[in-house]
């Protein structure tokens, strides 16, 4: 006779482990009404993988970013605040609004451009999202996710809106997600990272994160994790934090200019392409 087995308890989630704690870049005009500055910087590809790049706009009603070109990327525009209209080669035209996150596969070749709309002065974060080279000369093309489509998780006033979540390319064509953890009045929250790598950027406001006091400006770099880690989060006051989490990519990248490539061979044919005219 077997005797019945006690249910096994189930394996606590490891909290997720602060790895680096830096500052944001200062900011640098890009020209009349724009300026930005570098949340993480495009210095060491690898040890950021998949991250390449993430910058902080502001950008002023009457101004914006001209037609320009990009390859062998994605990039992933969460809006902070104002209304950013947007629109590229393919006829895609849209406008953001704030909570909004604009996913745009550069792929194989996209021409786009951005300015405020409604005269609103925008507040926004766009990353640069490397590609593995099996995907990078996918089809170019862009997707809008509404605030309300992001899914919510609720504290103890303190709230998380998840993006990117879905089918394969439902949304980024190389799996990542954005956290967007707000609070109005202070309050707390524990969520779920998937496994990978993750940063976080206190956009404004201070917070406890996994123990350690963090304030406005401060980026989190948190060690790569092979299974999901939990993230706790406390606030006395208003806070607005930003996560990015994907999966390193273990092949060789390299960045110049608009492009993204393997090898700085690729990086020259994009260029090339771009005299000859045949970029697109």
């Amino acid at each position: 006779m077997m005797l019945p087995q006690s249910p096994r308890p189930e394996t606590p989630i490891a909290p997720a482990r602060i790895e680096r704690v830096t500052r944001v870049g200062r900011e640098r005009p890009l020209g009349p009404g724009v300026l930005n500055r570098e949340v993480i910087a495009p210095d060491d590809l690898r040890a950021n993988s998949p991250f390449v790049l993430l910058v902080e706009d502001f950008i002023e009603p009457q101004d914006g970013y001209h037609d320009h070109p990009h390859r062998g990327l994605e990039t992933v525009t969460f809006v902070l605040s104002g209304e950013l209209e947007h629109g590229d080669h393919l006829g895609n035209r849209g406008v953001s609004l704030p909570g909004d996150v604009q996913w745009m596969t550069a792929g194989s070749g996209i021409v786009h451009g951005g300015r405020p709309a409604n005269g609103t002065t925008v507040h926004a974060l766009q990353l640069w999202l490397n590609l593995p080279e099996a995907l990078r000369a996918a089809p170019p093309g862009s997707r809008d996710q509404r605030r309300a489509q992001a899914r919510v998780e609720d504290g103890d006033g303190m709230t998380v809106r998840v993006y990117g979540e879905g089918a394969p390319g439902a949304w980024s064509r190389y799996p990542m997600t954005l956290r967007d953890i707000a609070s109005d009045g202070g309050g707390s929250i524990e969520t779920v990272l998937p496994p990978g790598r993750t940063f976080l950027y206190v956009v404004s406001g201070a917070a406890d994160i996994g123990g350690r006091a963090v304030a406005a400006g401060d980026v989190l770099r948190l060690a790569v994790a092979a299974t999901p880690t939990a993230l706790a989060v406390r606030s006395g006051g208003p806070v607005r934090i930003v996560a990015y989490s994907g999966e390193p990519i273990a092949e060789d990248v390299v960045a110049h200019g608009p492009f993204v490539a393997g090898s700085m061979d690729g990086i020259r044919r994009a260029y090339a392409d771009l005299q000859a005219g045949t970029f697109l």
